[in-house]
């Protein structure tokens, strides 16, 4: 029997780091429906299992998140790809902000549902910077050129 509670006190390690890691970041919303904790605890494993994979990879090696960041780049990417656009957005308040902070790569290249449509009004082109009446669908407040700047834009 000793010998179990020095197994069990050697391994348990990476469960408690799990646990404060969701209980940092735990999302918390009341509700009456008892299937809600349960739901919240499976979302919770799977962002902290998908974050250490992660950081098992090359990716993870060369560019390390902290699971915070991880997070927040998981919700970005989500809302990026289904959220409703804004009608009439209009500009960045703070200036022109990089194309980098705007669309996030795992939007900008995965090579899904890109098209190039007409713009409601002409703006500068996220590429050659000149004025364009052309738009990216999936990509927000994104404004390109039909033809090489579109292309030149969604490949890496």
């Amino acid at each position: 029997m000793p010998d179990l509670g020095g197994k069990y006190n050697h391994y348990m390690g990476g469960v408690d780091r799990m646990d404060q890691n969701i209980a940092n970041y735990r999302i918390a919303v009341r509700s009456k429906m008892w299937w809600w904790p349960v739901f919240v605890f499976c979302v919770e494993t799977g962002i902290h299992n998908a974050w250490q994979v992660y950081r098992k990879t090359e990716q993870g090696k060369e560019n390390p998140l902290d699971y915070l960041e991880f997070r927040q780049s998981i919700v970005k990417t989500y809302l990026l790809k289904y959220a409703d656009k804004l009608k009439n957005a209009g500009r960045p308040k703070s200036g022109q902000s990089s194309i980098n902070k705007r669309v996030p790569d795992a939007v900008r290249f995965d090579g899904l549902h890109h098209w190039c449509i007409p713009a409601p009004r002409q703006n500068r082109c996220a590429y050659c910077h000149k004025n364009t009446t052309k738009m990216c669908e999936k990509c927000p407040n994104i404004n390109l050129h039909d033809g090489l700047c579109f292309k030149a834009f969604h490949t890496q």
